[in-house]
Order: C-alpha cells, then sequence, then structure tokens
C-alpha cells in the first residue's frame, strides 16, 4: 500500500509506520532513562538502528519536524541521525586491515 508522504510525494505504510516507531523510542528515552542518560538508553539505541535500516527511505526533515512537537525530541533526534551516519560510514569503510 502506498500513501503520501509530508510533501506529497508517495511513501511507504511501513515507511510512514518505521518513522513512528522512531519518536516513540525517543520519547521512552526521554521519559524513562535517568535524567541526562536517554541518548545511552535502549530506547536510544533502537531508534538509532531504525535509521540505520531505513537509510535514504526515512524523511529526516518531517521526522525533525515532528520531533520539535513531540516533546523537544530535536536533541535526541540529532544525536541518533548522527551516530547512524557515523556506524553507516564505518560500515561502507569495511574492516580494517
Amino acid at each position: 500500500m502506498r500513501l503520501s508522504g509530508h510533501d506529497g510525494n508517495p511513501v511507504s505504510v511501513d515507511m510512514l509506520m518505521m518513522e513512528d516507531i522512531v519518536l516513540d523510542r525517543l520519547n521512552a528515552a526521554a521519559w524513562w532513562a535517568p535524567k541526562g542518560r536517554a541518548g545511552e538508553s535502549e530506547d536510544f539505541v533502537w531508534a538509532k538502528a531504525l535509521i540505520l535500516i531505513g537509510g535514504e527511505s526515512l524523511d529526516r526533515n518531517a521526522l525533525r519536524r515532528r520531533a520539535e512537537t513531540e516533546n523537544e525530541l530535536s536533541g535526541l533526534l540529532e544525536k541518533a541521525f548522527s551516530e547512524a551516519d557515523e556506524i553507516k560510514d564505518e560500515t561502507e569503510k569495511g574492516p580494517m586491515r
């Protein structure tokens, strides 16, 4: 099934659901991790993993807009994007010899 995304382009339901789950995990990290440790929680790790799995199919700008309105998750989202990108870059380089 295909729907229109935030920019009017077609997007799969799976990607919309994945975006929802990313924000859900960030919400859990923000609310349930010890103060100042949200970026180290299992929920944060799950959000980062979903960002890696979603790759270029995730609408990062839409996630950013939603993170601003959903309990101020912008900082955690940017941290997850950054760490996911670092992992992707390291993976693409391959093993060190």
